[in-house]
């Protein structure tokens, strides 16, 4: 039996991603711009849970593919640090203007699985609990109450997003 972190350590070589990337003090969200920010705790919490997302839901490390697993997270269940909802939400708005089918269709796959960050990894879980657990939800057919949700969480992205440029608007104007 293949253990998740055994699985998550030869997905991340294959893709040339750093193996230990939680662990590191400092990241590069947006390689070759030079900006480097700490790795917050909720940050390094989440990484490997997201990277097995990634992995999990076949969805590649790519800017729409973050778009994309981004969607499903907040589907299946988001991580429940608001910091990093704050952080990821904007990836939705970017991947809904870009391809709003691909998102929409994300988002709605996720409603009917489960993500990573309600459960405890440890070295001895299984890859294969990971799939039963995610798979676990049972198929939702509510189309109207995941229109409204995935519609808050597109208007949460928006005011996160344009908040900082209309501040700014409103002192310098």
């Amino acid at each position: 039996m293949t253990s998740a972190a055994e699985a998550l350590s030869r997905w991340r070589a294959a893709r040339n991603l750093p193996h230990l990337a939680s662990a590191a003090p400092r990241w590069r969200p947006l390689a070759g711009w030079g900006l480097s920010l700490p790795n917050f705790r909720w940050r390094a919490d989440a990484l490997d849970r997201h990277d097995l997302h990634h992995m999990l839901t076949d969805i590649p490390c790519t800017l729409k593919g973050e778009c994309r697993v981004a969607a499903w997270e907040f589907g299946a269940g988001a991580y429940p640090v608001f910091a990093a909802r704050a952080f990821c939400v904007p990836l939705v708005l970017l991947g809904f203007v870009r391809a709003p089918r691909i998102i929409w269709a994300s988002f709605r796959r996720g409603r009917s699985q489960r993500s990573l960050y309600s459960l405890t990894l440890g070295p001895e879980t299984s890859l294969s609990d990971l799939e039963a657990h995610i798979r676990m939800r049972p198929r939702r057919t509510a189309l109207f109450a995941d229109v409204m949700r995935f519609a808050g969480w597109l208007a949460f992205a928006a005011s996160l997003t344009l908040a900082p440029p209309a501040a700014l608007l409103f002192f310098v104007l």
